[in-house]
């Protein structure tokens, strides 16, 4: 609408959510939510980077569906957390013209 044509601006992501309800990445990449193996993720803004995060954090001992600590194993841009799938780099691809957005 107006002068500014947008494409595909986002992403679309599948995660998982346990029986505790914590977010988390497939770690593992093997499509199965296996608790000693996948990290628990907690997002955030990070305004040095301007941008939302995930800390990541091992559920291994024992997997209980709480964090084994506070501090996060490591910390990734959206983008980069282990998704089961992501539609959005897919959908950035096709052609605008072809598609209908409501």
């Amino acid at each position: 609408e107006g002068a500014n044509e947008l494409t595909w601006l986002g992403y679309t992501q599948g995660l998982f959510v346990d029986a505790f309800g914590n977010t988390r990445e497939d770690s593992d990449g093997d499509g199965k939510l296996i608790y000693a193996n996948d990290k628990i993720i907690q997002t955030r803004y990070a305004p040095t980077l301007g941008e939302t995060v995930a800390d990541l954090f091992n559920d291994v001992s024992p997997a209980d569906g709480q964090a084994d600590s506070t501090t996060p194993v490591g910390t990734v841009v959206l983008r980069d957390v282990a998704a089961l799938w992501e539609a959005g780099k897919r959908l950035a691809l096709t052609d605008a013209s072809s598609r209908t957005l409501l």
